[in-house]
């Protein structure tokens, strides 16, 4: 029965078929795990790559030189950089001595140049992350993606902005969300592609927002949400009367009933007319009103 010729799965996906297509996405890293399970050598074998197979086969796989002779088979120019131990050297020093996802993360947060490993290492899986979230909100059909434009902020109502308050908020959080469960997915595949140690449980959520905020992506957009929910807070404070009204203080007044001495003390601020709105503010915060 004629064998079955499999491909290479080589980096970005590519499947290599020919040497010419090995080459073309060359990857030291997975040809070197190819070596050891044999696969790339009955590669070779079967699409008749007889000179090459027999150089494979004289390899000892112990031979500190193993990845330049590799590369010298494949004619592929050999750098230190093609291995991961040398692109990744304080994130390879952290994992082999983890003993989970977690501790290892921690103390990539805590290693400067850990973290700039980090950022290299899971780029383009951050940067595609990013991209899904802005094309997210600048397709919401209730043109929330627009607010975060200056410009169309100005022609808001009083009663538009504060509903626009609590909309930016409510998008920005499932917006960042979104981004760290993203991050942890990029996280987890790109320590756990470099860890020989087994650490495979999902990093915690904590330790994602904790690595995530190192970005600069991440910040860009917890920034276009922030300045727009001021924009907005900034102008629905500067229409309000010198003070809460009644309305405004019996619902403040209702919602701090659940906590303990809380609602007498804005019941008594009001029926003296001595509540201001920083005390509103502060209290409203604390019973989740803003």
């Amino acid at each position: 029965m004629k064998r079955i010729k499999f491909a290479l799965q080589m980096k970005d996906g590519v499947q290599a078929r020919t040497l010419e297509e090995l080459r073309g996405a060359f990857d030291l890293e997975l040809l070197l795990g190819y070596l050891e399970d044999g696969r790339l050598e009955r590669w070779l074998d079967d699409r008749q790559y007889r000179k090459e197979a027999g150089k494979i086969a004289g390899l000892d796989k112990e031979d500190a030189d193993l990845p330049e002779k590799l590369c010298g088979i494949f004619g592929v120019p050999y750098t230190e950089d093609m291995l991961a131990a040398h692109r990744y050297p304080r994130i390879m020093e952290i994992l082999e001595s983890a003993e989970d996802m977690d501790g290892a993360i921690s103390r990539i947060i805590g290693c400067p140049e850990a973290i700039g490993e980090l950022r290299m290492l899971i780029k383009d899986d951050i940067d595609a992350a990013a991209d899904e979230v802005r094309s997210k909100i600048s397709g919401m059909d209730d043109g929330c993606g627009g607010l975060l434009d200056d410009k169309a902020l100005d022609g808001l109502s009083a009663q538009q902005e504060d509903a626009t308050i609590e909309r930016l908020e409510c998008v920005k959080a499932q917006c960042v969300d979104e981004v760290i469960h993203k991050s942890a997915d990029a996280i987890f595949d790109g320590l756990s592609k470099l860890s020989n140690s087994g650490i495979l449980t999902k990093p915690s959520k904590d330790s994602v927002i904790k690595v995530v905020e190192k970005f600069t992506i991440y910040r860009e957009i917890i920034d276009a949400f922030d300045k727009a929910i001021q924009i907005c807070t900034d102008r629905s404070r500067a229409s309000r009367p010198p003070r809460p009204t009644h309305d405004d203080a019996m619902r403040l007044f209702k919602a701090c009933n659940s906590l303990p001495g809380k609602g007498a003390t804005i019941y008594y601020l009001s029926s003296t007319n001595r509540l201001t709105w920083e005390v509103y503010d502060e209290y409203a915060k604390k019973v989740g009103m803003v």
